[in-house]
């Protein structure tokens, strides 16, 4: 089993996928999301890449983490 497969079912990943599942048009920047959820940088952005890694989140042009289902519906935002 890949180090990915082993934390699907993290509590704070499954957490952020739920903020992003509930509210569609949720779109942060690294900052914006460890405020959001009382992070420090550095688990931010771990926890949001491995999102990303995985296909459910995608970086708009400006470096903003939104919902990879938004993305490919709405295209590329700016």
């Amino acid at each position: 089993m890949t180090w990915m497969a082993e934390h699907t079912n993290d509590p704070l990943l499954r957490r952020i996928r739920n903020e992003f599942l509930e509210m569609p048009g949720l779109c942060l920047t690294l900052k914006q999301a460890s405020r959001l959820w009382n992070l420090d940088p550095h688990t931010s952005e771990m926890a949001l890449h491995m999102l990303q890694d995985e296909g459910f989140l995608c970086r708009t042009a400006d470096g903003r983490f939104v919902n990879g289902s938004v993305m490919v519906r709405g295209g590329a935002r700016a």
